[in-house]
């Protein structure tokens, strides 16, 4: 049975991470990516070059933009989607995966994330074309039959992903996650065993900081950079955010959110304004964020539940203006903030 605890708003500062004192030296790497900032804190039990990691990240870092960035004219995404259909091309591993991983979360989903919805994106301006307006009902329309996975055919042993109509992948809503995640196998290889990876607030931790869990704060949703949700403590997992507060415009007196929902071509109007999960792998939890946006509440919380190891927080906007926090029943009981009733 689903038990329901609720979250009060504290003030608990500015620091996103906290912890005692270092018993050894940490390396931290910091870079841009993918839009946004990336750091990296770690400790080793053994030396390690920093700049030798870092290469080794930033090359990484590179591939995956030069394979599925929408905003990199060069990129084998873009190149796809700007070929008109019929038309096939061979693809790179980073494009393989992450589009193998999207479909799969697209069915799990139920259509509530689809990587085949970069039409619907450009039509209400949230895509390299920044022109944010609400489309005509019959570009939504012409961009809904460029959309669904039934256009696309990525046959994963060959690498070679066709489509039979203009149909435009879009992998965003995964594409930081999965970065994360990369991150991790590299750091994981040169046998680090304690870390903690962050590019734009999507997160995946291992091991402990001088001894301690890792704990990350979760931004309340509208508030400043200092003002928390709450904090969690992670060890071995990830954690991603998603959340209609942060990029939207305004037409008529109504807010657009750029979450849109691929089953209807409109953007998301429910009362979510943010979802966290923690999962082992941070490209699922970003793609379960998202399309918990567009499922709403009551369906995000039957979804969270039912994928194995995954966990979630739902900050929904009461018609009062307040915030109601909800958890998924197996959400950490130790979380700053929370309700363990």
């Amino acid at each position: 049975m689903k038990i329901r605890r609720y979250l009060s708003i504290l003030p608990l500062g500015g620091l996103l991470f906290h912890a005692g004192c270092s018993r050894t030296p940490e390396e931290h790497i910091r870079g841009s990516a993918l839009g946004t900032g990336y750091t990296v804190t770690y400790q080793a039990s053994r030396p390690v070059d920093p700049f030798v990691i870092k290469q080794k990240i930033e090359d990484a870092l590179e591939e995956i933009t030069g394979q599925i960035s929408n905003w990199n004219p060069s990129s084998e995404v873009a190149r796809f989607n700007a070929s008109p259909g019929p038309f096939s091309m061979t693809i790179s591993q980073h494009f393989v995966e992450l589009l193998h991983l999207a479909s799969q979360l697209s069915r799990t989903t139920e259509g509530a994330l689809d990587p085949t919805m970069g039409a619907l994106i450009d039509a209400w301006g949230f895509g390299v074309n920044r022109s944010q307006r609400v489309p005509v009902d019959s570009r939504i329309q012409q961009a809904m039959t460029q959309s669904g996975l039934r256009n696309l055919v990525l046959d994963s042993r060959s690498a070679t992903l066709s489509k039979q109509n203009d149909c435009a992948v879009n992998l965003s809503a995964l594409a930081k996650g999965y970065a994360v995640d990369v991150i991790a196998g590299i750091l994981d290889q040169a046998q680090i065993e304690h870390y903690l990876i962050n590019i734009g607030g999507e997160i995946r931790a291992k091991g402990t900081r001088s001894g301690k869990v890792w704990e990350v704060g979760i931004p309340s949703p509208g508030g400043g950079p200092e003002d928390l949700l709450a904090t969690v403590k992670l060890q071995d997992q990830a954690m991603a955010t998603s959340g209609t507060h942060r990029k939207f415009f305004q037409a008529n007196g109504t807010d657009y959110s750029h979450i849109i929902d691929p089953r209807t071509g409109r953007t998301v109007n429910n009362a979510l304004v943010s979802v966290s999960i923690v999962a082992p792998d941070c490209a699922v939890a970003d793609g379960l964020a998202t399309a918990i946006l567009v499922l709403g509440r009551d369906a995000g919380l039957r979804l969270v539940e039912s994928v194995p190891e995954a966990e979630g927080l739902f900050a929904a906007k009461e018609e009062s203006g307040e915030l109601e926090v909800v958890l998924s029943s197996g959400w950490p009981s130790d979380s700053t903030g929370s309700d363990s009733r």
